[in-house]
């Protein structure tokens, strides 16, 4: 690496992670791109995540912890850990969350060629608590089929097409526009900061991305992510939150046009996490039907078959009809549509 390139400052919150704190320091220390440093804050573990890393860093340098007295939570532990940092450019990473090969050197390289962008971002694989793979975010058809720079004016234009295509797991920010923002200091936002900040640096500075699988983001049923989207009256409050201070506040970093479309493809967005919960809660009771109508009776097959078609009918209606409702019904919304029935087929 040139010494000249921008350098990356890798930000790791742990808290109760003992299981994967160590393959994930492998894996960034094993990037071809190498960070400046590794900050490593844990967030008063219960388990024994505090022996792991200690263990690990013993002959690894690069890497410091620091360790709260007392659990934070999920915010106050991202402000702190940012603070912490030095590099021209950070990444949040998740413990849990697996980082492919070439993350950092893709990601650097773009930003040192587009200097003027506040982040760059990538495709990520949503996987499973098993690491079994769910789907792809953002969904095909990508924004692009090559690496690009997005101006300001061009990420308004994709977006009204495409609608989101970032995902925090893959996105490494400029840390002195991403400071000069607020960075992860909560204005009553929650998990929804990261969205927002995006926007801001979008809206301010234009992004680059890179239409390739990346890394991944293990979603779990008790991770910060899938508890606030799971419930909905929380989420919808964060929305209206967003909202309101893309009116108020910050009105003059976000374009009228993107403000209105960005509250329906939210609510959207929301109500496609309800329906995969829904989904995955349907099936277990099925399973467990199936396991009460023991033995090999061909009306309880018959019976179960015939459930299970009749709520994916009914499932699907209802996403259609939503996303109709409440995204722009063009081309891109018809082929994720045709994507999406032939992996449910």
């Amino acid at each position: 690496m040139d010494l000249s390139s921008p350098n990356l400052s890798i930000l790791i919150t742990n808290y109760n992670q003992g299981s994967f704190i160590k393959e994930c320091l492998e894996a960034v220390l094993k990037q071809s791109w190498p960070p400046m440093e590794v900050i490593v804050l844990d967030d008063c573990s219960t388990d024994n995540s505090i022996e792991v890393i200690k263990n690990f860093i013993k002959h690894e340098p690069l890497i410091r912890l620091i360790r709260h007295e007392k659990n934070m939570g999920m915010m106050k532990t991202f402000e702190r850990i940012c603070s912490e940092a030095k590099g021209d450019y950070i990444l949040a990473v998740g413990p849990d969350d697996p980082i492919y090969p070439g993350f950092y050197e893709k990601s650097m390289r773009m930003l040192a060629q587009y200097p003027q962008a506040g982040l760059c971002s990538a495709v990520v694989q949503c996987i499973d608590k098993n690491g079994e793979n769910l789907f792809l975010s953002p969904a095909k058809p990508l924004i692009s089929k090559n690496p690009c720079y997005l101006s300001p004016e061009k990420v308004l234009e994709t977006y009204l097409k495409y609608g989101n295509w970032y995902t925090g797991t893959s996105t490494i920010l400029r840390r002195d526009k991403f400071l000069s923002f607020g960075g992860y200091s909560d204005p009553g936002l929650g998990s929804f900061i990261d969205t927002f900040r995006f926007y801001q640096l979008a809206f301010n500075s234009g992004v680059c991305f890179i239409p390739e699988v990346l890394c991944a983001w293990r979603i779990t049923p008790g991770g910060n992510s899938s508890r606030s989207r799971l419930d909905p009256q929380v989420q919808m409050g964060l929305i209206d939150r967003a909202v309101n201070l893309m009116r108020t506040t910050c009105k003059d970093q976000f374009p009228d046009r993107f403000i209105k479309d960005f509250q329906r493809r939210e609510l959207a967005t929301l109500a496609n996490v309800v329906f995969y919960k829904m989904d995955g809660d349907q099936e277990s009771s099925l399973e467990f039907l199936s396991q009460i109508f023991s033995g090999n009776n061909v009306a309880d097959r018959i019976v179960l078959f015939s459930a299970r078609l009749l709520l994916g009918v009914r499932n699907f209606f209802l996403k259609i009809y939503l996303c109709i409702r409440l995204k722009r019904f063009n081309w891109v919304f018809l082929i994720r549509i045709l994507n999406y029935l032939r992996r449910r087929i």
